[in-house]
């Protein structure tokens, strides 16, 4: 299933921050996946561990820190 945010939402990936536009769902034995347009322009099929949604100052929400390596194998 893919399915298009009605908004994009600016999120931090390990390419850099970019648009997070859609997700894709290969059912519950799959991670879901984001397509995020990156800012260089480029399109990213990106895995949901890798990605941190960016700070939101009007709901004191600090940016997150990315994973490590140790986190991502969980």
């Amino acid at each position: 299933m893919i399915e298009f945010l009605p908004s994009p939402r600016w999120v931090q990936t390990p390419l850099g921050q970019g648009l997070w536009l859609a997700i894709i769902d290969y059912g519950i034995s799959h991670n879901p996946l984001y397509l995020v347009e990156l800012i260089d322009g480029q399109h990213r099929v990106i895995d949901m561990r890798e990605i941190r949604g960016l700070e939101n100052y009007t709901f004191n929400i600090n940016r997150p820190d990315m994973p490590s390596e140790r986190d991502k194998n969980i």
